[in-house]
């Protein structure tokens, strides 16, 4: 089995396995009991692997907080600026029309709340138009801009440091769910100086589900928690420390910075091979629908002609067409439309730990 659907989560590395174990057997302290050994070990450990986080981010210790996921992270810093600095003046969020469910969602939901959101139109490479922000910002209402650095479907990059020089511009708080480039592309927060808050999960990067990460600049605007309790986090996000993931994601970025050039070289390796194996495979049947110029590395989408489709090997290779959490809304109408084109688009997102022994007999069904 070949497994290309790793936009949607990654494989945990050994190394990472291996760090988090000590943590749910040895080392089980609670983080808040600083009192006691286990407990000071365990915080401890929290500690380095916020290091390790704000120097792949380049940000802050103080500014990194820890989640369960980047969805929470989102929740937390989009509701969390409304709730703080709502006011008659500046009550407009800019997104795109693109971005993933956990950022539209939160916009359908404060309308409730009389915030508005004005939805910026993308190209056919889901990809924002820079004046059309500009042109949003010069009206002033707006609160919060949330574009994402990367996107989930054609994973294409945004220009996210012209984004930020236009909100920096403005002065109006800029955030970007990074979910899918971090350890992927070079991430400098203090180079990008207009972002103000950034989200991510760990196991988009061969980390553990069930803990993200939230970048929240000292500069950004008062934000409201979304959990009240013992004010772990800086008093952002209560709740004791889920210190084995912590440690996951911790250990992630320990790993992804040792490799960072290694594993760039790798993907790009194993990218150009499988654009190879497709069109010896399916010559002029096949379509490559990406800005190849500006995607995130080891990210392709293709469209191939059905006919040449085979259902007996199904589920030989595993792939998406969509973002995981838009595949199961994936409407009647669309599906009819993919049908009627004649043609099926998968999503292949690659990782740098696979080989070309891996990928040489891809099966698409």
């Amino acid at each position: 089995m070949l497994y290309l659907d790793n936009a949607s989560t990654t494989p945990i590395l050994p190394s990472v396995k291996d760090e988090m174990l000590k943590y749910l057997t040895d080392y089980y302290g609670n983080a808040s009991s600083i009192n006691n050994e286990l407990g000071n070990i365990s915080k401890k450990a929290i500690n380095k692997s916020r290091f390790y986080v704000a120097k792949l981010l380049d940000c802050q210790l103080d500014e990194v907080i820890f989640t369960s996921c980047a969805t929470e992270s989102n929740n937390l810093i989009i509701k969390g600026v409304v709730e703080a600095n709502i006011n008659f003046k500046t009550n407009r969020i800019i997104t795109s029309s693109k971005e993933h469910p956990s950022i539209l969602e939160i916009c359908n939901y404060l309308k409730n709340k009389n915030i508005s959101t004005t939805y910026l139109s993308v190209d056919e490479f889901h990809c924002i138009c820079i004046n059309q922000l500009e042109d949003e910002l010069k009206k002033g209402d707006v609160l919060l801009v949330s574009i994402s650095w990367g996107t989930s479907e054609r994973g294409t990059l945004n220009d996210i440091e012209k984004i930020s020089d236009i909100c920096n511009k403005y002065k109006v708080k800029f955030h970007t769910d990074a979910t899918q480039v971090v350890s992927k592309i070079p991430i400098s927060l203090k180079k990008y100086n207009g972002i103000t808050y950034l989200t991510a999960s760990g196991h988009k990067f061969h980390g553990p589900k069930g803990v993200g990460v939230a970048i929240i600049k000292k500069k950004g605007l008062p934000i409201i928690p979304l959990i009240h309790g013992g004010g772990q986090e800086f008093n952002l996000r209560s709740g004791t420390h889920s210190v084995h993931n912590i440690v996951g994601i911790g250990k992630a970025c320990e790993v992804a910075l040792i490799h960072f050039n290694k594993n760039k070289q790798n993907i790009t390796e194993l990218e150009r091979f499988l654009k190879f194996i497709l069109i010896k495979k399916y010559g002029k049947n096949i379509k490559f629908i990406n800005d190849v110029p500006h995607k995130i590395p080891g990210f392709l989408n293709v469209k191939i002609n059905v006919n040449l489709l085979d259902d007996s090997k199904k589920n030989m290779t595993i792939t998406s067409s969509k973002s995981a959490c838009k595949e199961r809304k994936l409407s009647i109408t669309e599906q009819a439309k993919l049908k009627n084109d004649g043609f099926k688009v998968f999503r292949l997102v690659l990782h740098p730990y696979l080989s070309f022994d891996d990928i040489k007999n891809i099966e698409l069904n």
